[in-house]
């Protein structure tokens, strides 16, 4: 009993030892401790001050799909002519939002492969609306990356310095200063290139750089499309939400709505294409019908004069009414066989290879009217 006593005493004054130790050694080293705790502060000041500002913007698109609900469109009810055939299934249409030919227009229409951005303080700010200048390479190709700080210098003069370019795994840079006139096209390090004022060219930014980057064009498409979330309002729902995240709110929403008027333009090309084709179709069936019944009357009025009938209705009366019924199935299966015909000479036509084969032919072949619908399909794939 007393050996466990003595050793009980012992690990609590080794444990009062160690605990006072520690916050002696605290004590003399408290500066290290403030000195860290002021770092890691200064370091998420920093951060902060220095971090681009993100924003987020929404956009709703209403697709009309009768398969969810949605009312009848507009073009339901020319369905029956196949104007406007095919309805636009939703869940394909989001896949359509995230297509990479959508988001290539709209960065070429847009010029996001350009940006301007000015100093302010710790922070770059973005000058997508309000760039004093536009910056053009002629000679530039997609995939390269220029760059080079534009600094207006007065009314008529910019100062151009700090040039770099790169693509592929080389590249040029340069620390040469030129002194141009805005509007001119310059020959420098970099390639040529033209200095274009803006409305915003000021005196406000007068002395102050402006740093112009034209990015990969391959890489901004693909960055803002891993960007851009597409996804459907509920299971049921025939609205699709757009969502983007960007530094600059005013180019996100430019990017939605130009991806949705991209979006419009196709659906309208895509059914103007089908409805052209249609009437096309439609008038070279005119005229092969209307060259058969000149044929028929001609033939009736030869009949007549070689019978000498001078009362066709009362002569022929009886002969009609027996034959009518055969004559009618007779011609439905010929008007079958020469639009079949007239099918075969389009498809076989090289001139019209590329063109849609309308979707209401006349033929009463299901199967045939499908194996249509499905050239169709694909085609407008291919293209």
């Amino acid at each position: 009993m007393n050996t466990e006593s003595k050793n009980n005493n012992s690990l609590e004054q080794e444990s009062e030892i160690n605990i006072t130790d520690i916050l002696r050694f605290v004590l003399s080293n408290w500066y290290w401790f403030v000195l860290s705790v002021l770092v890691c502060i200064g370091i998420a000041f920093f951060y902060v001050k220095s971090s681009s500002k993100v924003y987020s913007r929404k956009a709703s698109v209403l697709i009309r799909d009768d398969s969810k609900g949605g009312g009848m469109s507009e073009s339901a009810v020319f369905s029956d002519l196949s104007l406007f055939g095919g309805k636009r299934n939703v869940d394909n249409e989001v896949l359509v939002f995230q297509s990479r030919h959508l988001m290539e227009e709209v960065a070429r229409r847009l010029h996001l492969d350009m940006s301007y951005k000015v100093k302010n303080g710790l922070r770059s700010e973005e000058l997508y609306t309000h760039a004093p200048v536009t910056v053009s390479f002629p000679e530039a190709e997609e995939r390269q990356v220029i760059k080079v700080m534009v600094t207006p210098v007065d009314s008529a003069t910019v100062r151009l310095s700090g040039f770099s370019l790169a693509v592929g795994g080389g590249g040029v840079h340069s620390e040469e200063v030129l002194d141009v006139h805005l509007n001119d096209t310059v020959s420098t390090p970099i390639g040529p290139m033209v200095v274009t004022p803006t409305l915003y060219y000021t005196d406000v930014f007068y002395g102050k750089p402006v740093n112009v980057v034209k990015s990969n064009l391959e890489s901004v498409i693909e960055g803002y499309r891993a960007r851009l979330k597409v996804s459907l309002a509920s299971k049921t729902a025939t609205i699709i939400n757009l969502v983007l995240d960007d530094v600059s709110t005013a180019r996100a929403e430019d990017i939605l709505n130009m991806l949705i008027a991209v979006y419009n333009e196709d659906v309208i090309n895509d059914k103007n294409q089908i409805a052209v084709n249609t009437s096309k179709f439609i008038n070279e069936r005119l005229i092969i019908i209307e060259r058969e019944l000149g044929s028929v009357d001609a033939n009736i009025e030869s009949f007549k004069r070689e019978n000498q009938l001078t009362d066709i209705t009362s002569e022929t009366g009886m002969y009609l009414a027996n034959t009518s019924r055969y004559q009618q199935e007779g011609l439905s299966l010929e008007n079958q066989l020469s639009i079949a015909r007239y099918i075969k000479e389009y498809l076989t036509d090289p001139q019209k290879s590329s063109d849609l084969i309308p979707a209401n032919t006349g033929i009463s072949d299901n199967s045939v009217e499908s194996q249509i619908k499905e050239y169709n399909d694909i085609l407008l794939k291919r293209d």
